[in-house]
């Protein structure tokens, strides 16, 4: 599924259309069009770029259960390659908010890194080798 990020800056028309509830009337807004919206924060002018799309991309990740592959983020994000959505959840698992985990594949070859988010809740791969860095073995997916 393809989805796509967009910045949108509101301001009220007059004293009596607010931009309070925004969040609500966005998403009622999308959903009459048949779209769902994966994430939505108000941002801070002054906020770091990198830490607004690391705070969107662990959201993102807690909504797909809690783990997400290189390949995953890259379609997602629409990031320019898988390297430079690597170095984002890189920075993310840097930052204490996950690990990185080899998911063994049902065919033989390379496993699958994925990251899983340290309070996703639920634990589907426990039990697997988790590298305490990004997985040497295994490279960008």
């Amino acid at each position: 599924m393809v989805s796509k990020t967009f910045k949108i800056e509101l301001e009220g028309v007059n004293d009596w259309i607010t931009t309070e509830g925004a969040e609500g009337k966005l998403k009622r807004i999308a959903g009459a069009c048949g779209l769902r919206v994966l994430s939505l924060q108000p941002l801070d002018e002054q906020e770091d770029p990198d830490a607004s799309m690391q705070a969107r991309l662990i959201d993102w990740i807690r909504d797909q259960g809690g783990t997400s592959s290189v390949g995953d983020v890259v379609k997602a994000f629409g990031f320019r390659s898988a390297e430079d959505a690597f170095q984002m959840m890189r920075r993310l698992t840097d930052s204490g908010a996950g690990c990185w985990l080899s998911l063994p594949l049902e065919a033989a070859g390379v496993p699958l890194a994925v990251v899983e988010l340290f309070d996703s809740g639920r634990s589907v791969l426990s039990g697997l080798q988790t590298a305490s860095g990004a997985p040497q073995e295994t490279g960008v997916i």
